[in-house]
């Protein structure tokens, strides 16, 4: 299971909270797992505080539980706009919260607003939401590979082409 990567997802794929981060300069949505490198904000950045699988007598795993820590960082009230869409999104993808606070950091003077959730999935249904939102995803996002525009070869020809 890649509970980052469906979270990252969930959260892509939301208009509403797109709308409300910040971009790099590539121009990707500051939502970032474990951290956020680029120092930018407004910024999201989540990362997995304990999971575990739970097994039967047969020892086989049949749920999956997992908690998260997530932060939106921002310089104003702005996490009073985005809180309730980041909760409904997760929320949709099996997350219920757990506790919820904000603070301002005294050196950044940024507003930290972090949310830890939790879920319980079974495989299949982690199966299910994963498929429903890289299908979203990639219909958003995933456009083709091109290549760039310019000169390029390979190591094996040394051939130089133009695109």
């Amino acid at each position: 299971m890649n509970i980052e990567r469906l979270i990252q997802y969930k959260l892509l794929n939301s208009p509403e909270i797109v709308n409300l981060v910040g971009r790099d300069t590539g121009g990707v949505p500051l939502i970032r797992a474990n951290s956020n490198v680029s120092g930018l904000y407004p910024s999201i950045v989540y990362h997995e505080i304990a999971g575990a699988g739970r097994s039967g007598a047969d020892d086989d795993v049949e749920m999956y539980r997992h908690t998260f820590e997530l932060t939106y960082y921002c310089d104003d009230m702005e996490y009073t706009e985005i809180r309730d869409h980041i909760l409904k999104a997760l929320y949709e993808i099996g997350f219920s919260q757990i506790h919820v606070y904000t603070q301002r950091n005294s050196f950044t003077n940024l507003i930290h607003w972090t949310v830890h959730v939790r879920s319980i999935l079974s495989r299949e249904l982690y199966d299910f939401y994963m498929h429903r939102e890289k299908v979203l995803y990639d219909a958003t996002y995933y456009k083709g590979y091109k290549f760039p525009i310019g000169k390029f070869g390979t190591k094996k020809s040394k051939v130089l082409s133009e695109q």
